[in-house]
């Protein structure tokens, strides 16, 4: 009768497998479908071509596009360009360090971007939030 508890060791094996699948069948089912939104320039996007999409640590998301780059944060857009102080409104990237720094490829070099300037410092200097270090032309 060794095989008694072989036999039993399996059946409990067997129902154990059948309840995991079961629950994952229903948490399949249960699952609710996300809603997706898709934004646009009439939603306030520089442009409806997007290069890059970053997330950064503050919970917002930046929009590179090749008409400037945009700050999302789940209400509304802040767009950036050259006419803030961007070398070049073609945005290909951004990344934020671990210390916090944006630093940002543009179509005309590498800039240090400080999004924390006050409009007030901003409308003094206009160059107070970027901080250019390459130059270069797209082709």
């Amino acid at each position: 009768m060794w095989y008694k508890g072989a036999v039993e060791a399996s059946f409990t094996r067997c129902c154990l497998c059948s309840v995991a699948i079961l629950s994952a069948s229903a948490a399949v089912l249960c699952a609710r479908q996300l809603a997706v939104k898709t934004y646009t320039t009439a939603d306030g996007l520089p442009s409806n071509s997007i290069n890059r999409i970053v997330p950064d640590s503050h919970g917002l998301l930046w929009f590179c596009t090749d008409e400037g780059l945009s700050r999302y944060d789940g209400y509304g857009f802040v767009n950036f360009r050259a006419e803030q102080g961007l070398p070049s409104n073609i945005i290909r990237d951004l990344l934020e360090t671990r210390g916090g720094q944006y630093w940002i490829a543009t179509g005309h070099g590498i800039v240090r971007f400080y999004p924390s300037v006050s409009r007030s410092n901003q409308a003094r200097d206009k160059n107070s939030r970027f901080e250019v270090y390459g130059m270069g032309e797209d082709e």
